[in-house]
């Protein structure tokens, strides 16, 4: 009996720190990744499964040699909104840095279109960006990396 309870307080212990690494991942955005939006979105959305605080936030268009960079958000928030520029067709790259309560720095990607040639039914309607809901898998951001550095900026 001895040995199974240390044994569970050694699995206990050893998991412990996993909890503490579980990074925090981008849930959905508005403009969705790899959506076609059929005018220029006039704000970002960005929704995470906790509290982030922005670090680095820009928009380039597919082509061009320099990235807008984005008003950053003056408090950390599970969802965050910022202004867009007026964006002309084509496709986009929106960049994002952002450091979560593990204190990591992570950096990500998303992309999405704006097109106002696109058929009927492929844009986001008002009443979903008036009731954002969670995205669905096909929504998730592209990539993304992180820094293990641990520093706040």
């Amino acid at each position: 009996m001895k040995i199974l309870k240390s044994g569970t307080a050694a699995v206990l212990l050893m998991s412990a720190p996993l909890a503490v690494m579980a990074h925090v991942h981008l849930q959905s955005s508005i403009p969705a990744a790899g959506s076609t939006v059929k005018a220029s979105p006039e704000r970002l959305v960005l929704v995470f499964q906790e509290a982030v605080e922005l670090k680095a936030l820009s928009v380039q268009k597919v082509g061009d040699s320099a990235a807008t960079a984005l008003e950053l958000p003056k408090a950390a928030a599970e969802q965050l909104a910022v202004p867009l520029p007026r964006l002309a067709d084509g496709d986009y790259t929106i960049s994002y840095t952002y450091v979560g309560p593990d204190e990591h720095k992570m950096s990500s990607t998303l992309k999405f279109k704006v097109s106002a040639k696109m058929g009927a039914g492929m844009g986001m309607g008002k009443e979903h960006m008036e009731h954002m809901h969670k995205a669905p898998e096909a929504a998730k951001p592209q990539g993304g990396s992180h820094d293990h550095s641990a520093s706040k900026e």
